[in-house]
Formats: C-alpha cells, sequence, structure tokens
C-alpha cells in the first residue's frame, strides 16, 4: 500500500567531461539512461480468474524446464488445452500489470508526456522478469545536476493482484534496473 507505507529510493549521478585542454569540467546536462521497472508480479490475480486453469498451466510453464513442458498434457479435455499455443510471452504481456500501475513519470517541474511522446519517455518490454516498463527508452531525457534535472518515477504495486506466485515475502515491488538505451533486459 503505497498510501499507508511509501517507499522512495533516490540516485544521484556525477559526470564529468574534459574540455579541449584536457581538464575536467561539468557537463552542461546529461543524458540519462535507460531505466528498466519490473514488477515482482508477473502475472495478475484477476488475469488468472479470467482465465481458467491457467494458473495451473503457468505453474509448470515458469519452471523454465523444457523437458516438463513438453511433457505437459495439451490433449483435447485437458485443463491445459485451450492454452497449448500460447507463449510465455503472450501470458506475461497481456496477464502482467496493467499500464495504470505506472503513475507518474516527472522531469524537473513537468510531466515526461509533456516533455517527448509517450513512445519516447516509456515503452512495455516483455523479459524473462515479466512485462517490464522501460523508461527513456530512446535516451531522449536529459537532465542537469541536483534536484533541478531530476527524473521523478511513481508506481503503484496494487497488492490486491498479487497471483500466488509472488505472494511470497518479500516478493511485493519492483526491481529496477539503469542501463544504457541500447541494451535490454533479460
Amino acid at each position: 500500500n503505497y498510501i499507508g507505507k511509501p517507499t522512495g529510493t533516490k540516485f544521484q549521478v556525477i559526470a564529468t567531461n574534459k574540455d579541449k585542454n584536457g581538464e575536467e569540467k561539468r557537463p552542461k546536462s546529461i543524458q540519462f539512461p535507460t531505466i528498466s521497472v519490473c514488477s515482482h508480479n508477473v502475472v495478475t490475480k484477476s488475469f488468472f480468474a479470467s482465465n481458467e486453469g491457467l494458473e495451473e498451466v503457468w505453474g509448470t510453464l515458469d519452471q523454465w524446464d523444457p523437458t516438463v513442458a513438453q511433457n505437459m498434457d495439451f490433449s483435447e479435455g485437458s485443463v491445459a488445452h485451450k492454452y497449448k499455443n500460447w507463449t510465455y510471452e503472450k501470458v506475461i504481456s497481456e496477464g502482467g500489470p496493467s499500464n495504470r500501475n505506472f503513475v507518474q513519470c516527472s522531469h524537473f517541474l513537468d510531466l515526461c508526456q509533456n516533455i517527448l511522446a509517450e513512445s519516447d519517455f516509456y515503452e512495455r518490454e516483455p523479459t524473462l522478469s515479466g512485462n517490464c516498463y522501460r523508461i527513456n527508452p530512446n535516451g531522449k531525457l536529459k537532465g542537469k545536476g541536483g534536484d533541478y534535472g531530476k527524473l521523478q518515477l511513481i508506481f503503484f504495486a496494487d497488492l490486491n493482484e498479487y497471483s500466488a506466485g509472488a505472494r511470497e515475502a518479500p516478493q511485493y515491488g519492483y526491481t529496477v534496473v539503469f542501463h544504457d538505451h541500447d541494451s535490454y533486459s533479460s
């Protein structure tokens, strides 16, 4: 519950560059890295509820053992039959947390969507970690030193939507990875 127990983390980036004389000086601005934010709730409870039998199938598929998946009973009449052509990516893309869980992106005093087109400030990226939010995917956001150039992200964990597989403590929340915009999460 964010309202009852808000959590925040602050990262600072210190950058210098050299002028033509080889002396270090502070840059006028820095390029923000790409930030991948992955919910620990890979598939929501309501998605499992609306797809009868999927949670049982998912428990097997999420083991990442191809021999176990190949030995599943997908014959007509079985619980798994209607999911025989579903992929891991389909389940996490359609069943992961919705875009509404990404509450806000702000850059200094303005919302990101007022600075850049939505596709330039975030996109969804299906990965082994779930359907992640990829913030600043093209590296277009720039900042300055201190709070003047800050980038602030707010996410809603929606604990009521955590499915049984993710409910074991301390599984609530998000994993955050900072990386170059040319690289991707796993």
